[in-house]
């Protein structure tokens, strides 16, 4: 579905923002099916070791977690399939994982998981139904969940290769060779690519499959890394994360370059990548956890703690945001985020607890700076 954004003469929207946040539907303890206790794990690790959540209808919510282990190679891992108005076990899966993995949105009411070196596509009742093996590339999918754009770096120090696949058959639909990108992104339509020109000159460009590549963006400032991904097939959410440089904002923009909407941040706040966010497979919404961190300086060198994470949600249907919630208290791990496939309902993870929300809104209300209990 196409998303339409409404223009002002300088063609930049202003979304209203509505201060106050709906209460969740639903909160559901993760310990009661084995999510290791945040206050159990190694403090000095424990930011980055938290789990992935993900829609596969608007009632059924897959979340993935594994236990902590120091040392580089196989650890226990859990799939929990739950139904989200109440947190009602379905069916629980233990397996093994590398050191890495990740869960991702897959086609209708499928889901995916990259472990590392091998892509599985899982059906709604756990069930692998089938296996590609990546090597070491990186794996976007697009909002729909049915096309994957696989990276794979290990041609040589400046080629890559660049594989789309459909997310249904993990069958091949374009493979192509070229310089390395910084960063890459897919739709079922195009591939959104950041090239590096010189010392720090980024350039945005659209790549439709088998056609040239088209520049659409070069930001003004020379330090702003501009790092796309897309909330549907004709829009664009632009991520600019070099906090130390003052890039305190993001864009919202169309796939021929058209800014409609820029963000402004607070100092030294941003997203990292779409880890970060999550968009409705419809295109309506957009949601994102923000990290505002104590000094821009020592985040660029990755030293720099953490101060504050808060959630946004964008009504873009409707050309508005709908509601940010500062989470509180703030979370011991990284906040992951998801939306149901019509925009409905929203799943936050935080700490080893699953709040599930009504995107629009309904019923009562809570202060916007308020940890729902």
């Amino acid at each position: 579905m196409t998303v339409v954004l409404l223009l002002t003469v300088v063609a930049v929207v202003q979304l209203g923002a509505q201060q106050t946040a709906p209460r969740p539907i639903s909160r559901i303890d993760l310990k009661q099916f084995g999510y290791l206790d945040p206050a159990n794990r190694p403090p000095d690790l424990i930011w980055n070791e938290t789990g992935y959540v993900a829609f596969l209808d608007s009632d059924t919510i897959v979340v993935a977690f594994s236990e902590f282990v120091r040392r580089i190679g196989q650890r226990p891992a859990t799939l929990a399939l739950l139904r989200a108005e109440d947190g009602k076990l379905i069916r629980k899966l233990d397996w093994q994982v590398s050191s890495s993995f990740k869960l991702m949105q897959g086609p209708d009411d499928k889901f995916l998981i990259d472990s590392g070196d091998e892509l599985t596509l899982y059906s709604s009742g756990l069930e692998p139904l089938r296996r590609r093996d990546i090597g070491e590339a990186a794996v976007a999918v697009s909002p729909s969940g049915r096309t994957l754009l696989v990276s794979d770096r290990g041609l040589s120090s400046r080629s890559c290769e660049s594989t789309v696949l459909q997310a249904i058959s993990l069958k091949e639909v374009a493979t192509w060779v070229a310089p390395c990108t910084i960063y890459s992104t897919v739709s079922d339509s195009a591939v959104a690519v950041l090239h590096e020109e010189g010392h720090d000159q980024w350039f945005l460009q659209i790549h439709r499959f088998r056609q040239e590549p088209q520049t659409i963006y070069v930001p003004q400032e020379q330090w702003c890394e501009p790092k796309p991904f897309f909330a549907s097939d004709s829009v664009l959410v632009v991520n600019q994360p070099l906090v130390w440089f003052g890039c305190f904002e993001f864009l919202i923009m169309d796939v021929d370059g058209t800014i409609r909407h820029r963000e402004p941040l607070d100092k030294y706040e941003h997203f990292e990548n779409e880890l970060d966010a999550a968009v409705s497979r419809n295109g309506n919404y957009l949601a994102l956890v923000l990290t505002k961190m104590k000094t821009g300086f020592l985040q660029e060198l990755g030293m720099a703690r953490a101060s504050r994470q808060r959630l946004l949600v964008y009504d873009l249907a409707h050309a508005r945001k709908a509601w940010d919630l500062v989470l509180k208290p703030f979370p011991k791990q990284r906040a992951r985020v998801a939306l149901s496939p019509d925009g409905s309902r929203l799943a936050l993870l935080r700490d080893g607890w699953l709040e599930i929300y009504p995107t629009a809104g309904e019923g009562s209300l809570a202060p916007s700076n308020s940890h729902p209990h």
